[in-house]
């Protein structure tokens, strides 16, 4: 029986790091209000920053995944299909301040201006819900976390001004990518190249295996292997 992947992003990003790894998964945008999670999480803000900072983007991810899944369930409960749905959320750790997207060139200057030659931590939240609606509807949910460190390089003001104006910056975590404008400015990073990106693939594979998914079974094509051609 087939399994469908729903993305509960509008990240381009994202859906690109998927369909890198053959997986082209259908588009659910979740719609939550991230602002107002935050704001209701008492028991997260109590928290220590490493600890709240986790327990953040894992809370915001499942309510992207569940959102999705509300959205996507009237279809699958009629067609009698199978999803996996992923949701997430990324955040940057900078000096024990959690931080989203900018929004606007003023912050994500002010930001850049006090980040370059730093080092910060990218965390990213990963929910994975399997819903199967083939028989007895079937529901279950995973969430974990992956991190990133990133170093910063020192661009001048001049070259922030240039990088702000092209966009990139201002609906992104950490005001940064790794993939466009912005990689000239990171001189390095440990950790998981496309969690920066915005989705950790081996991640990602756990947690679906801890769910039941066999993870080529998400693939768009199986691979038959006995009819490659060797080249070497």
């Amino acid at each position: 029986m087939s399994l469908t992947c729903i993305l509960a992003s509008h990240s381009p990003a994202r859906l690109a790091v998927l369909r890198g790894a053959g997986i082209t998964p259908r588009i659910v945008v979740s719609g939550v209000d991230e602002d107002a999670i935050v704001r209701n999480a008492e028991h997260v803000n109590a928290l220590d920053p490493d600890d709240a900072a986790e327990a953040t983007v894992c809370l915001l991810a499942t309510e992207k995944a569940r959102a999705s899944l509300a959205k996507a369930r009237g279809e699958l409960e009629e067609t009698r299909g199978r999803a996996l749905i992923i949701g997430c959320d990324s955040m940057l750790l900078r000096d024990g301040s959690l931080e989203g997207k900018p929004h606007s060139p003023e912050v994500a200057r002010r930001r850049w201006l006090d980040m370059r030659g730093t080092t910060a931590r990218l965390v990213t939240g990963h929910a994975l819900i399997f819903y199967d609606a083939s028989a007895d509807p079937v529901v279950r949910e995973t969430c974990a976390c992956a991190s990133t460190l990133i170093h910063f390089a020192s661009p001048s003001e001049a070259e922030i001004d240039a990088y702000i104006a092209t966009g990139e910056p201002l609906e992104v975590a950490g005001a940064c990518t790794l993939d466009g404008y912005g990689g000239p400015f990171v001189s390095g990073i440990e950790g998981d190249y496309h969690n920066v990106i915005g989705l950790s693939l081996p991640l990602v594979r756990s947690l679906a295996a801890e769910l039941g998914i066999f993870w080529p079974d998400l693939w768009d094509a199986r691979q038959d292997c006995s009819t490659s051609t060797n080249l070497g």
